[in-house]
């Protein structure tokens, strides 16, 4: 009932944020910022969710133009995509997360920082790159099915870069917004992650 609730009240602010007409960089990084705090204080089953709902928004708000109407679906599973690699890459395997803890040493330090550093990039870098991916297969496959002219292929090209860069650019603010906004709930695995990353 929170999870629903919670997510109610994002889209509601992202459909007001999107009639504001903002530059679109902009608009995306706020989208994407919010489906992180839905999915870290509320599970990816919301997170999904709002994932789903979010583009058919921004073609009611003009944000993605009519035109560009067939990449609604490849979007939308974008931001699913996005959704479960965040998840996954963000919170720790059951292994890790029940290991007993070994002598450190040096050598066992400089290991721990290094496996930090990597689960670092792992968690920023996978999540925007497996949308970005999503979406320029749909989009490949939407070309060749509807024989899209060759002058639109440029304008998919930039948005799917721009998925990217909204994509890295909302897991940062995401995160940060969710540790300092007063909200009522976090998951548990999220409060798990986020203990295991301040404790390396």
């Amino acid at each position: 009932m929170y999870g629903l609730a919670l997510s109610s009240v994002v889209l509601a602010l992202l459909l007001v944020l999107q009639t504001i007409g903002l530059p679109k960089p902009i608009t995306g990084l706020f989208v994407n910022a919010s489906i992180i705090v839905v999915t870290r204080r509320c599970g990816p089953a919301y997170g999904m969710l709002l994932g789903l709902t979010t583009p058919c928004v921004a073609l009611l708000t003009g944000i993605l133009p009519p035109p560009l109407l067939a990449l609604l679906f490849p979007i939308a599973l974008g931001n699913v995509t996005f959704v479960a690699l965040y998840h996954l890459s963000s919170t720790e395997t059951p292994f890790q997360q029940k290991s007993s803890p070994a002598p450190v040493t040096c050598e066992a330090e400089k290991s721990s920082t290094s496996t930090s550093w990597l689960r670092t990039l792992l968690r920023l870098t996978l999540a925007p790159l497996g949308k970005a991916l999503v979406i320029t297969l749909g989009a490949h496959l939407l070309s060749k099915l509807f024989s899209l002219p060759e002058t639109i292929l440029p304008v998919l090209q930039f948005i799917v870069l721009l998925q990217f860069a909204t994509a890295l650019g909302g897991i940062l603010l995401g995160e940060y917004l969710d540790k300092r906004l007063p909200l009522p709930q976090r998951t548990a695995r999220t409060q798990q992650a986020d203990t295991a990353q301040k404790t390396k």
